[in-house]
């Protein structure tokens, strides 16, 4: 028999119980940020597309720090993978905040679709079990993209009719509100610390 060394890349690293917390305050505060983004329809009008960009790059900034602090090394890498991914969305969209609602929605759709790629392959390739809420967390994104590449023809329809409608500008609010209290239960809910 051979002695063979762990995988460093699946190797705990411990963080320390102040670690649980932080992950535990950015889960609650991408809570708040998602409960922010419902409300948006009720405070913004259709051009608040800097307003989005903060609420994106802040959840990224969040879930960037959250993988930092991860337990797990393969959980980390896909964490803060994702919260790059919603950063740089944010930042495109605090660049250009007169996008059009077409624009935007095509960006929203990559943005859904790259991050729960992410989170899905990360949960795929891990062998810790607690990564269902990982899992959840992409599989949420995915279907939230297919939501909107679906409702594209509709949408299309109703602002050449229309324009850009209240309940329309809502529901695509609700989006990032649904990804952002997803991913925040997501990081509230992980296990994988130590108590030391």
């Amino acid at each position: 028999m051979t002695d063979t060394l762990p995988d460093p890349e699946s190797q705990a690293i411990a963080p320390t119980i102040q670690g649980k917390w932080v992950l535990i305050g950015l889960g609650v505060a991408t809570l708040l940020l998602g409960i922010g983004a419902a409300l948006l329809p009720l405070t913004q009008p259709l051009g608040s597309g800097s307003v989005v960009g903060w609420l994106l790059l802040l959840a990224g900034t969040f879930e960037i720090t959250a993988g930092a602090v991860r337990g797990f090394q393969e959980v980390r890498k896909g964490r803060i993978a994702a919260g790059c991914v919603t950063a740089v969305a944010g930042l495109l969209f605090i660049l250009n905040p007169l996008l059009g609602l077409f624009p935007t929605l095509y960006l929203v759709i990559a943005w859904l679709l790259i991050r729960g790629a992410i989170l899905l392959s990360v949960a795929y390739h891990s062998s810790r079990m607690f990564t269902m809420s990982v899992a959840i967390s992409g599989l949420c994104d995915m279907l939230l993209a297919m939501v909107l590449i679906v409702g594209l023809p509709l949408a299309v329809l109703v602002v050449n009719l229309f324009g850009p409608t209240p309940e329309l500008v809502a529901h695509f609010a609700w989006i990032f509100a649904a990804s952002f209290l997803v991913t925040g239960v997501s990081l509230i809910s992980e296990p994988g610390f130590s108590s030391s």
